[in-house]
């Protein structure tokens, strides 16, 4: 994990020691800020107690999704054991509130979504990573390499060696 130092523009890397944010990867970042998302949405009640906006999103989503499965069970068991806030959560909204499959359709609609938005941005980076090597291609493949100019007022593929040396004559030619 990579945590904000006090001093601007610098990280803490895994170690502990400050590094330049600029030197801390983009999808390391990136994949921080998804788990922000997500402790953030686990922490927020709405995602277990009320309707999602995306109501037919939810519903299509809802009618695909089975808590019974074994699936979702492991899933279910892998993040309570990893997650005591998830556990004390559950314990409170479940069933008080909301039944068990309500609860987990929710939660697991949610995550989808976040993961959609991640996977999203992943892949703008990336085309805009690979759009710029490509340039970078094309422009260093294409022959374009620096040519020596000619001087100001010689002729475009003159020589500025001639107009330095002194002019030709033309009469022998």
């Amino acid at each position: 994990p990579s945590f904000r130092d006090t001093k601007k523009g610098t990280r803490r890397d895994s170690e502990g020691s400050s590094v330049p944010a600029s030197s801390v990867p983009a999808m390391m970042t990136a994949e921080h800020l998804f788990d922000k998302k997500v402790a953030a949405m686990q922490r927020d009640s709405s995602t277990y107690c009320d309707e999602p906006a995306d109501a037919a999103a939810y519903a299509a989503f809802a009618a695909t999704f089975d808590a019974a499965s074994d699936e979702t069970k492991n899933a279910v068991e892998a993040l309570l054991a990893a997650n005591s806030f998830m556990k004390v959560m559950s314990g409170r909204i479940v069933p008080a509130v909301v039944a068990y499959d309500v609860f987990w359709s929710r939660y697991f609609f949610r995550l989808r979504l976040l993961e959609r938005e991640r996977d999203a941005e992943t892949e703008a980076v990336s085309e805009r990573e690979k759009k710029a090597v490509s340039q970078a291609t094309i422009g260093s493949e294409s022959g374009d390499a620096p040519r020596a100019r000619a001087s100001p007022g010689t002729p475009e593929g003159a020589s500025s060696s001639k107009q330095a040396g002194g002019e030709t004559s033309r009469e022998g030619r």
